[in-house]
């Protein structure tokens, strides 16, 4: 649905000559603006499935019907960083897509758009060890733990998809987790933003792996 939007762009500079005139001398300002923010919509979507299958670890766990899979020659560490695979390739799957069906839908088919859509989607990578990272936490504490990252990635993603249409003010806007990041391909990568996050989600991760492989699953 959103990769068709970007016929619609051409289209929509291509058929006013002062549109055109305004963006002669970059027309990819509003692809790349589009594209941005659609990175926080398909990032937000694929951090959901790991989110879940941790979650539904630390069900199966309280259900105790996990010590069964345990048991054969499936490891705790296995089934605890599994959920790091299912989010990284999820946003490495949204950039591939995202690239190739928007620029099937371009009149000017430039394959390099796709390696564009691939950079920007491994820019949230942070955000999936961040919050993947917290999630992995919460299975050695509270159930209502679990709960509060699904609250902020949900706030997150609504101060950002929704500050503009909403007027937020600024300082809200920087409570949003997909804030931190830079927004390629529209901004330069910032590689201290990238590092902080990513150090804090892998801090979260071996912490909470230490606390699962000592915690009692029956």
């Amino acid at each position: 649905m959103y990769d068709s939007i970007y016929g619609d762009i051409d289209t929509f500079v291509s058929s006013n000559k002062l549109i055109s005139q305004m963006f002669a001398n970059n027309s990819t300002t509003l692809v790349n603006s589009f594209t941005s923010l659609i990175m926080v919509v398909t990032t937000a979507i694929g951090l959901v499935m790991p989110l879940v299958v941790v979650h539904k670890v630390q069900f199966e766990t309280n259900k105790e019907r996990l010590g069964y899979l345990l048991v054969q020659r499936v490891s705790r560490l296995k089934v605890y960083y599994s959920s790091l695979i299912f989010g990284t390739l999820a946003i490495l799957i949204n950039g591939f897509c995202l690239g190739i069906a928007a620029t099937s839908s371009m009149q000017a088919n430039n394959g390099k758009f796709i390696i564009t859509c691939i950079k920007a989607s491994l820019n949230q990578w942070p955000l999936v060890c961040l919050f993947v990272g917290l999630m992995l936490l919460s299975l050695s504490l509270s159930i209502f733990v679990g709960w509060l990252v699904y609250g902020l990635l949900g706030y997150s993603f609504c101060v950002t998809y929704f500050a503009v249409l909403l007027d937020l003010p600024k300082w809200m806007m920087h409570t949003s987790l997909f804030n931190v990041l830079a927004k390629m391909p529209m901004e330069k990568f910032d590689l201290m933003s990238f590092a902080i996050l990513t150090g804090i989600g892998i801090l979260a991760m071996l912490l909470g792996g230490i606390l699962y492989t000592r915690k009692e699953i029956v």
